[in-house]
């Protein structure tokens, strides 16, 4: 457990966060020309997008003027605060974490294409166009309306309380629409395919809570 403070915000670090970098590493580029250097290449760019992505987060919970401490876990991070007390605070919250990854992926793209890196510091060029790839990929993906994820959050916010039920709809609308354009493109990302088959179990269960709930207040 690595545990340090940046900008005055606590950050824990799991184990699992790297192993799960490292599998995915292992199965984005351990076959790459720079071998298992380039899963470590891999693991630190993806470190260094995941921790922009949340302190993303963190700069924006802070602004609403609530404590907040980040931790790297499993397949991700998180940025754990109490609740926001508006929709459109928390909206705020879960749309800053992609903005800030992809804000910095810009950035980074547009500095090694103005910059002149000799061919031989492949390994400065392999670290940039991982980060690069990263964290507009990480971002798209997590601004997709599923939930839990911040396309997800976004999503519960503009809806509301009264209609929970829409938010999971939606995301399994769109878990079933990306696993159909994989199979139909023949592009089946394993790794992708189970974390939507995941996600979309979790979404039905949430939705039959909801459904539930209604039918309670209903009654």
């Amino acid at each position: 457990m690595w545990q340090f403070s940046l900008f005055g915000i606590p950050i824990t670090v799991e184990p699992m966060h790297w192993v799960s970098l490292g599998i995915i590493g292992y199965l984005s580029v351990g076959n790459g020309e720079l071998g298992s250097l380039g899963i470590l290449v891999f693991v630190l760019a993806g470190f260094l997008s995941i921790l922009i992505h949340e302190l993303g987060h963190a700069a924006a919970i802070r602004k609403f003027r609530l404590p907040v401490e980040i931790r790297m876990v499993t397949l991700g991070g998180v940025a754990i605060h109490p609740p926001a007390r508006t929709r459109s605070a928390r909206f705020i919250i879960s749309a800053a974490g992609p903005v800030a990854q992809a804000t910095a992926g810009l950035l980074i793209f547009l500095l090694i294409n103005n910059l002149s890196i000799p061919a031989e510091k492949v390994y400065f060029l392999s670290f940039f166009d991982t980060f690069v790839w990263i964290s507009f990929l990480w971002a798209i993906f997590n601004c997709l309306p599923i939930f839990p994820m911040d396309g997800g959050q976004m999503v519960k916010e503009i809806c509301g309380p009264t209609r929970r039920t829409w938010t999971h709809i939606i995301a399994l609308i769109t878990v079933g629409l990306i696993i159909v354009a994989m199979l139909v493109t023949g592009y089946v990302a394993t790794f992708a395919l189970i974390m939507l088959l995941f996600m979309g179990y979790q979404n039905y269960q949430m939705l039959q809570l909801a459904k539930r709930d209604q039918d309670r207040w209903k009654s």
